[in-house]
């Protein structure tokens, strides 16, 4: 294509001129019908038609703090931490789902003992880790898609970041410097990193 071929279009996402939403988050779906667009401070999830420019709302709980597409790009993936549940969607046509978590076919409750936030999917299979950076925790939930069976597992210290390995059979997990208030950690002020096996 040479310039001249390009003529980009603009859409009007219909945000408030004198005090618009901070977007913290855009996920492309894989055919270009839609993005989906995460608001600092919103509860709601913007869904915009590429092609025709529509815009809606996804229904997703208190507080989404992580937004994702699945490995393959079918299912749209959002966290609530606020409400501390997990909405699933069809990527390629996201329907809304207004009802509780409890009611809802799309929604799984996350355990109530457990901070989540963050998720982090392996590139295949069914294996999701459940997680959070922004408290000092030091335990995952690992979530198999498959079943939905959740698995709180712990680790040496909290988490910073999440990295899976590209064949899904692994992940590295980065530790924050701090520790988890009030216990003794071998590795206090020290920098460490665990290597999870996803089949253990």
């Amino acid at each position: 294509l040479s310039e001249g071929d390009v003529q980009p279009e603009m859409l009007d996402l219909e945000a408030d001129p004198f005090d618009p939403p901070t977007a913290a988050e855009v996920e492309l779906e894989p055919t270009g019908d839609f993005a989906f667009i995460r608001y600092q401070g919103e509860d709601l999830i913007q869904v915009v038609d590429l092609w025709t420019g529509e815009l809606s709302w996804l229904v997703v709980g208190n507080e989404p703090t992580d937004m994702d597409l699945s490995p393959d790009g079918t299912e749209l993936l959002v966290v609530a931490r606020g409400s501390g549940e997990l909405r699933t969607f069809d990527a390629a046509a996201p329907e809304p789902d207004p009802r509780p978590c409890a009611e809802a076919d799309n929604c799984m409750e996350l355990p109530s003992t457990e901070t989540i936030g963050s998720l982090s999917m392996a590139p295949v299979g069914d294996v999701a880790l459940l997680y959070t950076t922004a408290a000092p925790t030091d335990r995952v939930t690992v979530w198999d898609r498959a079943t939905d069976e959740l698995t709180v597992r712990r680790l040496e210290k909290p988490v910073a970041q999440v990295i899976m390995a590209p064949d899904g059979e692994s992940m590295v997990v980065v530790h924050s410097l701090a520790d988890v208030p009030d216990e003794s950690d071998i590795y206090s002020d020290h920098h460490v990193i665990t290597i999870v096996t996803i089949e253990d």
